[in-house]
């Protein structure tokens, strides 16, 4: 991979570009001192990354050609650190790592009851025994406004009375063509813990969250 050089007073930098007009991919700085300085998209790397720790930050415990193979080999974007580095330069705005993972684990809600949000539940709960495995099944029902709202990624009108299973939807609601007046949401809540997971979520028209939760459909479906 070609480098760029751009001599400078007192020092020599050395820079790998994608593409014109962009930050550099790579940018090596190289002091008169021999000292040598990395950064990343205009980035600078920490101080404690392991490439600085494993050459001294000195070309001369490395050849510059060497440094410059290693760089290309090195995975710059998988270092958390070097991530919150680019995040707090400013040069970039960027999610926290936090939001990243959320979004990596997110699971897209849809009415009713999900099997990938009990395997959730079952991730979490894996190393629970004894005691800390009683739970409570809540339920909380509000009225919301009668509307449908397009969602624009899957084209989907949402707002109709929905149960999440067709079959289920027919045996309870008494037309599953209405439009929704209320929300209802099914709760885990640890006895002896902390723990606190919402199941499912459904909309029905005119029935009370009593009416639903005990319909025979329901709990032979999901609970038992």
């Amino acid at each position: 991979m070609r480098y760029n050089s751009e001599p400078v007073v007192d020092k020599a930098v050395f820079k790998k570009m994608v593409a014109p007009f962009m930050l550099p991919h790579l940018e090596v700085v190289v002091d008169d001192s021999l000292a040598f300085t990395v950064k990343v998209y205009g980035c600078y790397l920490v101080d404690d990354h392991p490439l600085y720790l494993k050459y001294r930050r000195s070309v001369q415990n490395v050849t510059l050609s060497n440094l410059m193979k290693e760089l290309e080999a090195f995975k710059l974007s998988q270092s958390p650190s070097c991530y919150e580095e680019l995040r707090n330069s400013g040069v970039l705005v960027l999610p926290s790592q936090r939001r990243l993972k959320d979004y990596r684990n997110a699971i897209k809600p849809k009415r009713g009851f999900q099997n990938e949000v009990f395997e959730v539940l079952r991730s979490e709960t894996s190393n629970y025994f004894d005691v800390q495995r009683y739970v409570v099944l809540l339920f909380d029902e509000m009225k919301v406004l009668a509307n449908l709202v397009l969602d624009k990624e899957s084209g989907e009108l949402i707002g109709f009375t929905d149960l999440g299973d067709p079959e289920l939807s027919f045996a309870v609601l008494e037309k599953s063509d209405m439009i929704a007046s209320h929300a209802l949401v099914f709760l885990l809540r640890g006895i002896c813990t902390e723990l606190k997971f919402a199941i499912a979520h459904c909309y029905n028209w005119h029935y009370s969250a009593i009416q639903t939760v005990s319909t025979e459909a329901i709990t032979s479906r999901v609970f038992w």
